[in-house]
């Protein structure tokens, strides 16, 4: 007999397994379709053949397994630009013209408005795919609307990767939402294509586009505003980052960006405002309906970002399925939406929106009810609290290890942020969103705006205190995609050791915690063997960090403390678990990496004669040298050349590179110089 429960959840595992297979490896189209038909009528026959059986059903595990994996293969691997027939890259020439379509409004900067777009035209050939739109800022130019379409002659350049060690790997991260190109558009080198009719999904983000221009002419402050539009819209375009680092260090980042909390209170909401449709025949069913209009309206109205439809997606199931009265199964509903959501798009996996939310409420599910067994209180504010708590808890748990890994930070905090904001945060959306309908209706007192106004202040003050317990906010945490997998291997043991208090359970817990101790111990001795030296890539100055085993030093010039470099640095570090590094504002000219001679040249003074002949030459800060005169006296097989060099002396050294067969290095363009030693 199948148990057709572990179905959605069997499904799931085994797409993801497939998805991140095809995204890091590909495959044939030809032979994944064969292979997909093949295993579908195994799966068929396999199907009728354990119905009528009452053995365990193997063969139907292994081939839906292997059917989800394929799927999940192809699926992907049907993205990739190499295999996509009609991606734009195959029909990019240099002077074609491009109809790019905005598809996305991104945070902007003091220097671009950011889109995500899609290119849905090269010359006269219709094509897909994503790309980064930058639209450089003028005084006079005003954003441009969502479902635009652009015109323009301009060529995508590829996107640049990490330039430093540890650092940020935009370009990756960009590939994994299956964009690989950018577009930085000047005034005067695009137009704007107007369409001749407007979608739905136009006219609503016209509607929201009215309601965020009527907020801006109310008399909130700019921090109340910035908060109130990303709260109430999903719109983060205003939020500084000092606010965004108050509420991240204080453990509420959640309430800035329109997630399964805001959905979840606002289906309590909605459901008690539509209450009074269950008294009437078929209300129930009414109800669900308006619920779930509601709910999509509402991911219309804040933008229909990927986050907010994958909130909103998963919710729904959930809503369905506790309308059908099977709130015990909840996990099951939450595998289906996780299951449709990947069909859908396969590319959710890798976003940390999807994974967060998704962990998070999988861990509620599984987690709340043990630990709420731990405690019955009698009070009903308590009970209120500690509910609350409870939540606040199995969340944190589930998603604890993805903060680890992408934050490197933890802020313990999020128990006080949730106790002090969570309780009111329905009053605060639901006021919210009845203040935007009086300002649409043009009906809205000054004594609303004055209440409402200091409600987001008062939010904003307690956020700003309690970013400021240092004691509670651990930053700079070393953690690896290894110390991931191992920690989710604890909370899974975990759950099953609190659920039974089994001896099996508690020792797959404690031999995850040797593994995560090993695991560590492992790194701390990588760390302190061997030497490396590095020169980072900053403009317009030089740092160089030379290791030898678990200790470094940094060299630089007077300004080794600026905050970029410190940024560098801590990067570095939290690649390199027990290093500890010392800094010295004079530039060191030698060093030795194995049986490895390095020089480094800047604008001091140097003589000709060395007494050793170097194999890797350093040139910083623009040295007025003769290249071709020094090259007759040393003889490098390498010359880097850093930020802190003139273009124009790069250009000249290169040329002279070249003539010699001697390696350029140029650091603007290749990022970071490494070497490394393990003597």
């Amino acid at each position: 007999m199948i148990d057709l429960k572990f179905l959605p959840a069997h499904f799931s595992l085994s797409l993801i397994a497939g998805i991140l297979f095809g995204f890091f490896f590909g495959c044939s189209m030809l032979f994944m379709l064969s292979a997909i038909l093949f295993l579908s009528v195994a799966l068929l026959l396999s199907y009728f053949k354990a119905v009528y059986s009452y053995r365990p059903p193997v063969l139907f595990a292994l081939f839906s397994v292997l059917l989800m994996m394929f799927y999940g293969v192809l699926i992907t691997s049907k993205t990739r630009p190499e295999t996509d027939n009609s991606h734009y890259a195959h029909n990019l020439r240099k002077g074609s013209t491009l109809r790019v379509k905005l598809t996305e409004e991104l945070k902007h900067n003091d220097y671009y408005f950011k889109y995500t777009g899609e290119i849905i035209g090269v010359g006269r050939n219709r094509t897909r795919g994503n790309i980064l739109v930058r639209i450089i800022k003028k005084e006079k130019r005003s954003l441009l609307k969502l479902n635009e379409t652009l015109f323009t002659y301009v060529e995508p350049s590829e996107l640049k990767g990490a330039m430093n060690p540890g650092a940020y790997d935009f370009k990756e991260a960009m590939k994994r939402k299956n964009i690989y190109h950018e577009l930085t558009l000047h005034e005067g080198e695009f137009i704007k294509l107007k369409s001749q009719k407007n979608s739905f999904k136009t006219k609503v983000l016209m509607l929201r586009s009215k309601m965020l221009e009527s907020l801006e002419k109310e008399e909130f402050s700019e921090e109340e505003l910035s908060v109130i539009k990303a709260l109430l819209l999903g719109s983060r375009q205003g939020l500084s980052n000092e606010t965004m680092i108050k509420y991240q260090k204080a453990g509420a980042m959640h309430l800035l960006a329109i997630s399964g909390l805001h959905i979840g209170i606002m289906i309590m909401i909605l459901s008690v405002i539509l209450k009074p449709l269950e008294r009437f025949k078929y209300g129930k069913k009414i109800k669900l309906v308006f619920l779930i209009m509601s709910l999509w309206f509402f991911a219309f109205l804040s933008g229909l970002s990927a986050s907010v439809i994958r909130a909103v997606g998963m919710f729904t199931i959930l809503t369905i399925g506790m309308y059908m009265a099977r709130n015990k199964k909840l996990d099951h509903y939450l595998f289906t939406a996780l299951f449709i959501s990947l069909i859908l798009n396969p590319r959710y996996v890798f976003d940390l929106g999807f994974q967060l939310s998704y962990s998070a409420v999988m861990s509620i599910i599984c987690f709340s009810p043990v630990i709420k067994s731990l405690w019955n209180p009698h009070h009903k504010l308590t009970r209120y609290f500690w509910n609350l708590m409870v939540i606040s808890l199995s969340a944190q748990l589930g998603v604890l290890p993805l903060g680890l890994y992408y934050f490197h930070q933890f802020s313990a905090l999020f128990f006080i942020s949730s106790v002090c904001i969570i309780p009111f945060l329905g009053i605060i959306l639901g006021m919210g969103y009845f203040v935007i309908v009086l300002i649409y209706l043009d009906f809205l007192p000054d004594l609303f705006v004055d209440i409402y106004g200091w409600m987001i202040r008062i939010m904003n003050q307690t956020i700003e205190r309690l970013a400021g317990t240092h004691q509670l906010i651990f930053e700079n945490v070393f953690f690896t995609l290894l110390l991931l997998g191992l920690s989710y291997m604890l909370i899974f043991f975990l759950f099953f050791w609190m659920r039974n208090l089994r001896l099996k359970h508690l020792k797959g817990v404690l031999v995850c915690v040797i593994l995560i101790l090993l695991s560590l111990l492992a790194e701390k001795k990588t760390t302190h063997t061997g030497n490396s030296f590095v020169v980072f890539h900053q403009y317009k100055k030089s740092l160089v960090l030379y290791r030898s085993g678990g200790k470094g030093r940094v060299y630089g010039d007077k300004e080794i403390n600026n905050s970029f470099r410190q940024r560098l640095l801590k990067e570095y570090k939290l690649d390199h678990f027990g290093l500890e590094l010392g800094v010295s504002k004079q530039m060191r000219h030698f060093f030795n990496i194995g049986d490895k001679r390095i020089m480094v040249i800047d604008d001091h003074v140097i003589k000709s004669d060395f007494g050793f002949d170097p194999d890797i030459l350093i040139l910083m800060n623009s040295p007025k040298i003769n290249l071709e005169r020094l090259l007759l006296d040393v003889h490098p097989t390498t010359i880097v050349a850093d930020g802190s060099n003139f273009y124009s002396y790069k250009s000249l050294w290169e040329r002279t590179a070249e003539k010699g067969s001697i390696i350029f290095y140029d650091t603007a363009k290749n990022g970071a110089f490494t070497m490394e030693s393990s003597t």
